[in-house]
């Protein structure tokens, strides 16, 4: 993006003295990100992306509700090389952005974020903004957001890599349903899960979605609702907890006729399993260069063997490492692996998982 992005080099003059460029953040076209909006490279004053590198908002849902808060992080990889020092900037649509990480800055118009000053760091192939959020616009639609970002090498703008990404949030209003009671709780190995509305107009259905991590959530079933009442209507959902560990979170997503969404609030169960098993792995899809982060619930302190296997059966991964009892949060370097389809196991479960490498 030869006139914009995190520098407009005909409009500011940036001296690198055994730095990267991005180490000049404060210039305004960091701050406005207005380039990240309509340049499509930053090759004028930075270099090029790397193949499998890239910029990603980590914990930001698809789907939000009007008005409701967000935090979330962006995160930078710069697949197999390694920059010293970091940068981004992002404009959203509408909303409003702030932040409790004092290496961001946010506009006065709070639809901008960028980096205030370049974190420099032991040399790395990646690097993650954290503590960002967005409160979503009172109006229902779809919000864009733009974001670019610089991996400096040290050594002058000409070596950084630049990485440019968009995202779209739809936003919804709440549903005209108000909820009276809403309860979860595990009994023989069940969980048992029972609402109240204490009136409804024109709902359609209740989705009970989960999730292992707060943020992340998927639909366990789907409960009709009555649509019309101004009585108190009772409900109830079960599943199964025996392939379930850890704390899992519970909400209800309360659906209208005409396909508007709101949430419940969210209700939490502990669930103590007596086997250890892989809990989740993430970033799924995974980006070529990207590490694989795995959350293992250990029925004890022990050693585990982590495999992953290609759809031609042939054994790509085999790393050993030690757990303890309780949930842990591991790393496995599969930064070799090409795009395709692999199928992760451990020494002690015959459970299979499928992890795709794009």
């Amino acid at each position: 993006m030869k006139k914009s992005l995190l520098v407009i080099c005909t409009a500011i003059t940036l001296v690198a003295v055994l730095q990267s460029s991005i180490t000049a953040p404060k210039s305004l076209s960091h701050a406005s990100g207005s380039s990240v909006a309509t340049s499509t490279s930053c090759t004028g004053c930075h270099g090029a992306a790397v193949t499998g590198g890239s910029i990603t908002l980590v914990g930001m849902p698809t789907s939000v509700i009007a008005g409701q808060a967000y935090t979330f992080s962006v995160h930078l990889n710069d697949a197999k090389t390694t920059a010293v020092d970091w940068g981004f900037a992002m404009t959203v649509a509408s909303g409003v952005l702030s932040t409790t990480n004092t290496v961001v800055g946010i506009t006065t118009s709070k639809l901008n974020a960028y980096h205030k000053s370049a974190p420099k760091l032991t040399a790395d192939t990646a690097f993650t903004y954290t503590n960002i959020t967005w409160t979503a616009p009172a109006t229902a639609g779809t919000v864009a957001f733009k974001f670019a970002g610089i991996a400096g090498n040290g050594s002058g703008s000409g070596g950084d890599h630049s990485y440019k990404g968009t995202a779209s949030i739809t936003v919804a209003l709440p549903t005209p349903v108000k909820m009276s009671s809403f309860d979860a709780a595990l009994v023989a190995n069940k969980v048992n899960l029972k609402w109240a509305s204490a009136s409804e107009v024109n709902t359609n259905n209740f989705v009970v979605e989960r999730s292992i991590d707060g943020v992340n959530y998927v639909s366990a079933g789907t409960v009709k609702a009555v649509g019309n009442s101004l009585n108190l209507q009772v409900y109830s959902f079960s599943e199964d907890a025996s392939a379930l560990s850890g704390t899992v979170y519970y909400r209800l997503k309360i659906v209208d006729n005409n396909g508007a969404a709101s949430y419940s609030d969210v209700k939490s169960v502990s669930i103590k399993s007596t086997q250890s098993s892989v809990i989740s792995v993430y970033p799924n899809p995974l980006r070529a260069g990207q590490d694989l982060k795995v959350k293992y619930l250990a029925s004890k302190s022990d050693k585990v063997t982590f495999t992953l296997i290609s759809a031609a059966g042939k054994r790509v991964v085999n790393t050993a490492a030690s757990v303890n009892e309780g949930t842990n949060e591991l790393s496995l370097s599969v930064g070799h692996l090409a795009a395709g389809t692999y199928y992760l196991s451990t020494n002690n479960s015959a459970k299979k998982q499928a992890v795709i490498v794009q």
